[in-house]
């Protein structure tokens, strides 16, 4: 089930400029509010510098958000600038669904197919509207008012043959290429590789190694209990995993397909996927199997199930390790990703953005890849993200009425290769290795396109 995003947003009091926003989730499908919480200013905060942190990722030069972000001036870098007009940037899109797949992602909703026009309001972060276009050289527009990146005002979403010089080279990273960070000992997987074809730059990659620094401990909030207003703790929750539902989606079935390649076939026939995985894939159903399968089997030999996964030691019953074919297994049926930090939506419930892959756990179904917000209500759940982040399941946390979420379950937080890569004053090439491989501070595992050692 998607939730349809409510055009409402909720004010709520903060003595800097944290006063509310747009929210996605209803507390329920009844629309029970019971569960409603008041925020701290502290919390408040929080809740903010997540909604711009994820915005920041996508639209502006990687930067480290301070406690002082509200204030800070940002430089754009998403697509490519106008010539003439560098506050409008062009970003390249398969068809009108990823190019409202990219709203969506960027402003944490999860509107329908067709929408023709929508605003984002966040006080104190700004406004992001979205124009459907329906032309020949322009599926829509963003037009953007974000305070702290003042010199983008618009986004044009078109057909990659309008950037003029696509294919320009072979894309040096592909799906499922695996990074070593040294600085946090951290392993990182290719999720979207950038596609000079498409007009896609940047390369997008994702950790299931989540850092102390990720999580919020003891998020409290007040709220009605037996009749009476309570401080309560809430729980554990994500903070600034910048990731986005356009992103989350093709990392989750590329898990999927790497753990079965020949799902491909299923996934050829699907709706919606004009140019296959992440909008760049224009191969044949059969040459991705094989991609696939080339890429499963290194992942094998090389043990990166073990690397990528750090729960493969803990994950299962009472923490015990489970087996490689055990992962691939849990992969090919329903599972849920956290992709983002918490948020608050219009009823004042505490959500927490979530991807659910290959349908439910009462209905499982090969790519049914659904947006639904999981939702904590203070007095009644509490939720521990660690749980997920180290076991790999929501088991152990008090749910009560997400029936939906899935038990297996995993945490990722999302970087692009500049964000990544040890030079954030540029984008990196699309055809080259990420700035900090040839010092040794990114270390490339495994990467498909590597040449072959030669005996000479």
């Amino acid at each position: 089930m998607i939730m349809k995003a409510k055009t409402l947003f909720r004010m709520l009091p903060c003595a800097l400029l944290l006063a509310g926003g747009l929210y996605l989730a209803s507390c329920s499908d009844d629309d029970d509010v019971s569960g409603a919480a008041d925020l701290d200013t502290e919390e408040q905060a929080i809740v903010a510098e997540n909604e711009f942190a994820r915005i920041a990722s996508v639209l502006a030069e990687p930067t480290e958000l301070g406690s002082n972000w509200a204030s800070q001036t940002l430089k754009p870098a998403v697509g490519r600038p106008v010539e003439g007009n560098t506050s409008v940037h062009q970003v390249a899109m398969a068809d009108e669904a990823e190019a409202l797949a990219f709203y969506n992602g960027l402003t944490g909703q999860h509107l329908a197919a067709g929408t023709t026009g929508n605003t984002w309001t966040y006080p104190g972060i700004g406004t992001l509207s979205y124009e459907k276009r329906g032309e020949a050289d322009c599926y829509a527009v963003i037009h953007v008012n974000i305070n702290q990146i003042p010199t983008l005002k618009q986004i044009n979403l078109v057909p990659s043959a309008v950037l003029g010089d696509n294919a320009a080279g072979e894309a040096y990273y592909s799906f499922g290429d695996v990074i070593y960070d040294s600085r946090d000992h951290s392993y990182w997987v290719c999720g979207r590789p950038a596609s000079p074809e498409f007009g896609k730059n940047k390369s997008w990659w994702f950790s299931l190694y989540i850092r102390d620094e990720n999580v919020k401990y003891d998020v409290k909030a007040t709220a009605k209990i037996n009749g009476k207003k309570e401080k309560v703790v809430v729980g554990d929750l994500p903070y600034k995993l910048n990731g986005t539902s356009d992103k989350v989606s093709t990392f989750g079935e590329m898990l999927t397909l790497i753990a079965d390649p020949n799902l491909y076939n299923t996934y050829a026939t699907l709706v919606g996927r004009p140019k296959g995985l992440g909008s760049i894939t224009n191969k044949s159903a059969k040459e991705m199997v094989e991609f696939f399968g080339g890429v499963r089997l290194h992942w094998e030999e090389k043990n990166l199930f073990n690397k990528v996964f750090p729960v493969m030691n803990r994950m299962g019953e009472h923490h015990l390790p489970i087996s490689v074919s055990k992962l691939k297994e849990l992969l090919t049926k329903p599972f849920t990703i956290f992709y983002a930090g918490y948020d608050v939506n219009s009823d004042g419930c505490i959500v927490l953005p979530a991807c659910s892959f290959n349908g439910q756990d009462d209905a499982a179904k090969a790519f049914n890849t659904t947006f639904r917000d999981f939702i904590v209500r203070p007095g009644q759940e509490s939720f521990d993200i660690t749980t997920c982040s180290l076991n790999g399941t929501t088991l152990g946390n008090v749910i009560e009425d997400n029936t939906y979420l899935n038990k297996t379950a995993f945490v990722i937080r999302v970087k692009d290769g500049q964000k990544l890569s040890t030079n954030w004053f540029f984008t990196p090439s699309p055809t080259e290795a990420l700035p900090g491989v040839s010092d040794g501070v990114l270390e490339e595992v495994w990467r498909y396109n590597t040449p072959p050692d030669l005996d000479i």
